[in-house]
Order: structure tokens, then C-alpha cells, then sequence
């Protein structure tokens, strides 16, 4: 599948917004604003690498926003200029400088946190037909043309009216060239399409989506929707047997017993992947890996990890965070819950942060002879 870069354009102030800083470092949930933007652009399969553009005195923060998410995605956090294009063509400069010229560009303003998987997939399917596609509303409204006097001179036809949003998405030459013009000439225009169609290119229309707004004001946090987000949980218990290899959490355990499953009889993937395949309202493990079917017979349950995590991307869901606990009087879990946690993150295409293993004994009191876990897991569609 071919991929693009995006360039994230945050270096805008909080003044209208009310905040001190930039209105990206606002805190919401505990975690910055910009966060919103960047864990779903992590997790789509379009973009493949992420240059942020701050103000300069910002970089530190965001670097470390950065490393705190685990955001493997992003290759550079370059300064921005007096205005927004200033700031997308000094990204689009480094760009230019540090990898081939041959690839797709998507600019996307992080102010947009509520961008979803389908709409960026749709943007960029659009592009690699047309080489310039953006996402535009068509107007509910009528819109009239007024002069500076406050007289209405026309009433436009709304079917041609388009609110465009982002991301936008072109060939990374076509979008150079524009760039490279605008700066000798001292033209500037209110977004990255306006430059092609200066200059005479043509701009393809996605439909856009009406929860894609622009975080102005701090009233505009209520745009923030919770209904993207859905919650899933797992459960499954094996019971321990001797001849068989013990896996919890994708990894080799030492044990004199192993669990007794028609797979490898890891029940914390088994009940991980229940967990998501229900938040997504897919069909559960049984019926989708049936034990049944001699094919997953002693199949390591990462592989079916990695099957289902491909199948709820397709349908454009992203992994928000996976929360787990291992009910089991041995191993001692502690031991295993880094590593555990290091290889589940790698497999879900998810940072370490967005998971976390817990250990519970029953002091043989319930599963004595067994291993069980149960996960509960967020999701955005």
C-alpha cells in the first residue's frame, strides 16, 4: 500500500483560545490537545512518516510529548514561520532535503483533533487518482456575496459552495513547485489547494466530515465527540497441563506446565482479542479462529493477533489502550509485564503506553491448576 508524509501544522498561538501557551499543550484528559491529532495519524496506515511544525521556543515540549506517547511516526519537529504557509514550507523544505520527492505530502492542521481513519483513507484514495485532494463540506446555508458597505450583491449557488477542510493531500511535486513559485512571487493564499489552483492545477473534492472542525475556542472542546469511541472486553482461562509450552502475553514463560488450548493457549492475547473484536462488533475468537479447524492447530496466538488487527484497521478503528490482568497464582507476573508489554504494543501497532498488564493472585483459592485473563480495551473508529 503506498503511504505519505505529513506535515502537522501547531504552530499557532492560544489567543483566542485562551490559553497561555499554545492551544496544542492544553491539557485535556490529562494529556495535551495535540495528542488527539497525532494518535490517530499514528495509527493509520496512510501515513507513514510525521513532521510537526511548532514555534520554536515550543520544540522542547513537543519533543517530549513526543517520547512520552512513543509517537515512532514522527522524524522531525521543525520551527514554523510568521504565517501557516510560511510554517508548511519550511516543513516541506526539510522534506525536500531528506527524502525522495517521488511521494504523497498530506498537511494536516493539528488543530483538527477530531480527523478520523476514513476520512484520511478517502482523501488519500482520491489523491492517487487526481494528485490533489482535499475534504470539503457542502454548504447547508445560503450564501450571498456582500460588499464592504454590508450589501448584499449576490446569492451564490450553495452546491458550489465548499467548506475545505484537512487533511489535504498531493503529489509532493505538484505541491513543491506551487510553494517554490508563491515564495518568489510573495503570494500567499488561505490554504495549500489555493496555491495549485493559482497556479493552475486541479483540486479533486472529498466529502468531508461534519465532526472535523477546528478547535478555535476553548467552547469548541464540547465538539470533541465521545461517540467515536467504544469499549470492548475479554475473558478467557485454560487450564495447565504438563507436556505443553507456557505463552502469556506473546512471550515464553519458564514453567514445568503449559496451557491446554487448541492454539498456543496464550489467554491474555485470547482474551485481548476478544475484547477488541467486540468494541469493533465483530464476531468473537471462537467463531472467527474455530478449534475446529485443524489450520490453527498449535498456531502462536500472535499471529491471530496480527490477523485481527489488520481486519479492525481495514474497517478503520484505532487502538485508543488495552488494559489487562493475568489472574494466576505463578508465574509471578511482575517478572514478564515489560517484555509482555513491549511485544503485544509492537504487534497492535500501538505505543507501550497505551497498554498495560496487571497480575492478580487467587492464593489458590480459584485457579490453582489454571491461568485466566480478562481485558477491557477503548477504541476510535
Amino acid at each position: 500500500m503506498k503511504q505519505c508524509t505529513f506535515i502537522v501544522v501547531a504552530a499557532g498561538s492560544g489567543k483566542r483560545f485562551g490559553f497561555k501557551k499554545n492551544k496544542m499543550l492544553y491539557p485535556i484528559k490529562g494529556r495535551p490537545l495535540i495528542c488527539l491529532t497525532l494518535d490517530t495519524l499514528q495509527g493509520s496506515k496512510v501515513v507513514n512518516k510525521i513532521v510537526l511544525v511548532s514555534k520554536k521556543r515550543e520544540i522542547p515540549a513537543f519533543k517530549k510529548i513526543i517520547e512520552e506517547n512513543g509517537y515512532s511516526k514522527i522524524v522531525a519537529v521543525i520551527p514554523g514561520g510568521e504565517k501557516r504557509q510560511d510554517s508548511v514550507y519550511n516543513a516541506l523544505r526539510w522534506v525536500n532535503k531528506n527524502f525522495k520527492k517521488d511521494l504523497f505530502i498530506g498537511i494536516h492542521d493539528g488543530a483538527r483533533v477530531n480527523v478520523n481513519l476514513s476520512l484520511i483513507q478517502r482523501v488519500f484514495k482520491k489523491a492517487l487518482q487526481y494528485n490533489a485532494a482535499v475534504p470539503a463540506l457542502i454548504s447547508r446555508d445560503t450564501i450571498k456575496r456582500i460588499s464592504k458597505e454590508k450589501i448584499v450583491q449576490k446569492t451564490l449557488n450553495r452546491d458550489e459552495i465548499g467548506f475545505v477542510q484537512t487533511p489535504q493531500i498531493f503529489l509532493f511535486s505538484l505541491l513543491w513547485n506551487a510553494y517554490q513559485k508563491a515564495c518568489k512571487e510573495g503570494f500567499y493564499a488561505t490554504d495549500d489547494a489555493a496555491l495549485l489552483e493559482h497556479y493552475g492545477e486541479k483540486v479533486s473534492i472529498v466529502p468531508g466530515d461534519e465532526e472535523n472542525t477546528k478547535i478555535t475556542f476553548l467552547k469548541d472542546l464540547a465538539k470533541l465527540s465521545p461517540s467515536r469511541f467504544r469499549i470492548g472486553t475479554g475473558f478467557d482461562v485454560h487450564p495447565l497441563v504438563k507436556g505443553r509450552t507456557l505463552y502469556l502475553g506473546g512471550i515464553k514463560i519458564p514453567s514445568l506446565k503449559g496451557l491446554k488450548g487448541h492454539s498456543d493457549g496464550d489467554v491474555v492475547i485470547h482474551a485481548i482479542i476478544d475484547a477488541l473484536l467486540g468494541a469493533c462488533g465483530m464476531p468473537d475468537i471462537g467463531m472467527l479462529f474455530p478449534d475446529t479447524d485443524k489450520k490453527y492447530k498449535n498456531i502462536s496466538s500472535l499471529l491471530l493477533l496480527e490477523s485481527v488487527i489488520k481486519k479492525i484497521e481495514q474497517d478503520g478503528f484505532r487502538i485508543v489502550n488495552v488494559d489487562t490482568v493475568i489472574i494466576a497464582d505463578r508465574p509471578k507476573i511482575s517478572f514478564f509485564k515489560s517484555k509482555m508489554i513491549k511485544k503485544l504494543s509492537a504487534v497492535m501497532n500501538i505505543s507501550p503506553r497505551q497498554v498495560n498488564i496487571k497480575g492478580k493472585r487467587t492464593e489458590g483459592v480459584v485457579f490453582k491448576n489454571g491461568i485466566a485473563s480478562l481485558a477491557i480495551t477503548l477504541v476510535e473508529a
